[in-house]
């Protein structure tokens, strides 16, 4: 049977506004002649790319705004159009969670639908909730429950009333409920800080922990979810001694902004960043003390706080979706399954409108619409699962490549055309391309289509056993290699 190489391209022609052309360096298409490289594919596998690699994290005050964005799934406009786009990106995984110091809602049985005004949700927003989750056959999530001004009795409660709609026996829907987690960023000031905090909150933790499980008998959880990477030699080690026997992954925070607050050039970065390097092997070291424990990277982005405009909200961070995806996949190479949530929020969820944009989905009272981001997302999904090998780039210009299963991934970065010679282990007979060029500003179903499919692949030369190709200006390649 014959087989093929499938080569789809996502390149993305950065259109930045004049205003930011010195800080994106002109990013925007490049000119002259292809700078040429190679590509060399090794047999070292390096990581692994999970399933459902990305899901994203939402905050759990979307349910009780003075408008909801997800009620009546079936015919409100803001949520289909939310489930289209969730669906077209292939992301079947929230997180929802709880912003511990800044929008709390308190779950109150009884409390009026959208009560915004004392800051509650009752039974009534859990149920529309639960009627967004059931119009999507695949998706699951965790629900963030609050620790800080909370009780373990009220919390228990809340399980409860969650696990009833949407846990194993739900009366909306089965199954969807893949954990509980308990408060958020333990590390935050608002908890105290060090040692002694660390112990205090592993203790409070295993506390709420037993209450829902007495409510909710088998019930699982995700924790801590840290949001510092030098908070996790101090706080894991407690938490994990105390808590671990309870989790069904081991969570933690990352913004490439926390140390920096990028530019452009930084989110598009040459190789890895060294703190992905840091927490992968401590998280490696967990999962591996406690039976290869799945990881989840559950709330990341581009920079903390709503993102940097001009960075979070352009197609820059298309890019950076699919190389912090496999960079954290090879980072915790030793550990169980790697996912990442990307921090999503609607408007407003900083107390005003949400201007900056990182959020892959934005929503508001008026117009729901995709950033960037959730187009490098659904490459991610498209690229999909498999063992990653060594990939090595010899050229003088910002390209990166991954290796993921039978499919290299060539990530161009520069503003200028390159031309690679791909060296893949084992004979090829063909090649073809398919060109995806996500439209912007465009209508938010059309956001995420793949340009030219319709047409089927365009042929690509193969020659000596090579691939030889070209990667336009900021734009990813993928090749899949048939034998």
């Amino acid at each position: 049977m014959k087989k093929w190489l499938i080569v789809c391209i996502l390149a993305f022609a950065f259109a930045v506004s004049q205003s930011h052309s010195q800080q994106t360096r002109g990013f925007g298409g490049g000119s002259g002649a292809a700078v040429s490289g190679t590509v060399t594919v090794g047999s070292t596998i390096v990581g692994k790319a999970a399933p459902d690699l990305l899901g994203i994290s939402w905050p759990k005050g979307m349910i009780m705004k003075s408008y909801c964005p997800i009620c009546g799934a079936s015919s409100s406009d803001s949520a289909r159009r939310i489930i289209a786009m969730l669906n077209g990106a292939g992301i079947h995984h929230l997180r929802i969670l709880t912003l511990e110091v800044e929008t709390v809602a308190t779950y109150v049985s009884g409390s009026a639908p959208h009560n915004m005004a004392a800051n509650q949700f009752g039974d009534a927003d859990l149920m529309n909730f639960a009627n967004f989750v059931c119009a999507m056959p695949r998706l699951t999530f965790t629900w963030g429950i609050n620790y800080l001004n909370n009780t373990p009795a009220v919390a228990a409660q809340e399980a409860a009333s969650v696990n009833r709609l949407l846990g194993p026996g739900g009366s909306a829907c089965k199954n969807r409920l893949s954990g509980f987690e308990i408060g958020n960023e333990p590390d935050n000031a608002s908890y105290g800080t060090g040692q002694a905090a660390a112990n205090k909150f592993a203790l409070g933790w295993n506390t709420y922990a037993k209450a829902i499980r007495a409510a909710v008998p088998g019930a699982t959880f995700v924790g801590p979810s840290l949001g510092l990477t030098n908070s996790m030699s101090v706080y894991l080690p407690p938490f994990m001694s105390m808590n671990a026997a309870l989790l069904s992954r081991v969570t933690q925070h990352y913004y490439d902004g926390s140390s920096k607050y990028p530019n452009i050039a930084q989110i598009l970065e040459q190789g890895i960043d060294p703190r992905v390097k840091t927490q992968g092997a401590t998280l490696e070291a967990i999962s591996a003390a406690h039976g290869n424990l799945p990881i989840e990277i559950n709330e990341t982005n581009t920079a903390p706080n709503g993102g940097v405009a001009g960075v979070s909200n352009t197609r820059a961070s298309a890019i950076w979706a699919v190389t912090n995806a496999f960079d954290f996949s090879i980072a915790a190479a030793g550990a169980g399954p790697v996912t990442l949530d990307y921090m999503s929020g609607g408007a407003p969820v900083y107390g005003g409108t949400y201007t900056k944009g990182y959020s892959p989905i934005v929503d508001t009272p008026g117009s729901t619409w995709s950033n960037p981001e959730l187009t490098g997302m659904r490459l991610v999904s498209l690229i999909g699962p498999g063992d990653m090998k060594s990939c090595a780039v010899a050229i003088s210009l910002n390209v990166r490549c991954y290796q993921v299963g039978t499919k290299t991934v060539l990530v161009n970065q520069s503003e200028q055309s390159v031309q690679l010679s791909i060296s893949l282990p084992g004979g090829t007979s063909s090649a073809s391309s398919i060109l995806a060029s996500p439209p912007f500003p465009g209508p938010v179903e059309s956001d995420l289509k793949v340009q030219g499919l319709a047409e089927g692949p365009l042929s690509e030369t193969v020659a000596g056993g090579k691939i030889v190709t070209t990667v336009p200006p900021m734009s990813i390649r993928v090749i899949t290699e048939g034998r």
